[in-house]
């Protein structure tokens, strides 16, 4: 009869120390599930901050992962990251949570629940608008009718969506959710003043705290205070040869001159250049100078590109501090400066460029 106790007894011993393994040792815990075809290569799925820096790791196994950990309220923004496949944001917040990469989907506690909504529906979105596409490039053989009609779908989708992710923000103005949702609505394309002012009246503090969403806002604002009639921003960078340089040892000296913002990597702006040297050919001997203002680029690539493009002019390498002074989202772009310093033109491409300069260098 002992026996059969001590049997008894040592079974259960060994079940709850079991059970105390598995337990979970933190009040935060994600349980991440993988689609089929993930390559058995990715031994581990990684947590990162907003600096893209690793906080966390969990082994993946049969397609699953988990991460468990202590919730930290000074870290409540995060992103998983799965090699060779793509990252999904979370809000660390106390309870389960549920990463499903089948579908593209967090959820599982409050904050990533409603984000969850916003996530859902722009999928959604995105799934219908390509099947619209689909349909509109089998539709007709004529390229041009097809172009016409898929930009404007793209347009018409784009606005729609801006509005719907805009509701988001209108019921979390003041959490982590309102961080994603104003992210994402200041990454769209072609936004416009108007649309930026209206996001910002609408979100709390915590929100426009944000260290992508100051930044993202100041550009915003830079972008203000140089538009046409204002004096232009000064910065500093280093000439195609590497030398140190200033925007003002060629601005307000007498001469007007051009602004290209730039990049090697950037075909558009590599589109542009060929307009550019028939204008600084045509203009050039009347008083204007153009500066290139090389932003995110390499010095390197930018010397070849220089050199491939054989362009004559002054070139200023400038990684961030040049296109948050002017608020510059897109490149390329061209910004005229008079002979005394003010903005005289901003946003013409070259040809639009070409047809005003008569009215101010003959």
């Amino acid at each position: 009869m002992k026996k059969k106790i001590w049997a008894f007894s040592l079974t259960t011993l060994l079940l709850a120390l079991a059970s105390c393994e598995q337990a979970p040792k933190g009040d935060l815990q994600i349980h991440g599930i993988l689609p089929q075809g993930v390559s058995s290569q990715v031994k581990y799925a990684y947590l990162l901050d907003d600096d893209n820096q690793v906080i966390d790791s969990a082994e993946i196994k049969n397609g699953v992962f988990d991460f468990d950990r202590q919730s930290d309220d000074s870290l409540r923004l995060a992103s998983i990251d799965v090699p060779q496949s793509y990252k999904l944001p979370v809000i660390l917040e106390k309870g389960r949570i549920e990463a499903d990469y089948k579908t593209g989907l967090v959820y599982g506690t409050p904050l990533n629940d409603a984000y969850k909504e916003m996530v859902a529906s722009s999928i959604a979105s995105s799934k219908l608008v390509q099947k619209q596409i689909d349909s509109i490039s089998k539709s007709s053989i004529n390229s041009t009718i097809v172009d016409r009609e898929i930009s404007k779908l793209i347009f018409e989708t784009q606005e729609r969506d801006k509005a719907e992710i805009a509701k988001y923000l209108v019921k979390h103005p003041n959490n982590e959710v309102g961080i994603l949702v104003l992210r994402e609505l200041l990454a769209f394309e072609g936004i416009t003043r108007d649309e930026v002012m209206s996001w910002r009246a609408i979100a709390g503090e915590k929100v426009l705290q944000d260290r992508f969403i100051k930044e993202r806002y100041a550009r915003y604002d830079n972008e203000m205070k140089t538009q046409e009639g204002s004096a232009f921003a000064d910065f500093e960078g280093l000439t195609t040869e590497g030398k140190a340089t200033r925007l003002s040892n060629y601005a307000g000296k007498g001469k007007f001159v051009l602004l290209d913002f730039w990049a090697s990597w950037c075909v558009p702006c590599r589109y542009e250049l060929p307009k550019l040297k028939k204008i600084y050919k045509q203009y050039h001997a009347k008083g204007l100078e153009i500066v290139g203002v090389a932003v995110s680029d390499k010095l390197a690539d930018h010397q070849r590109a220089v050199k491939e493009e054989a362009l004559e002019w002054t070139q200023i390498v400038n990684e961030k501090e040049a296109i948050k002074l002017y608020g510059i989202r897109t490149i390329p772009q061209l910004i005229l400066i008079a002979p005394d310093g003010k903005i005289l033109l901003r946003g013409l491409n070259a040809e639009e460029l070409a047809k005003e300069l008569p009215k101010y260098i003959k």
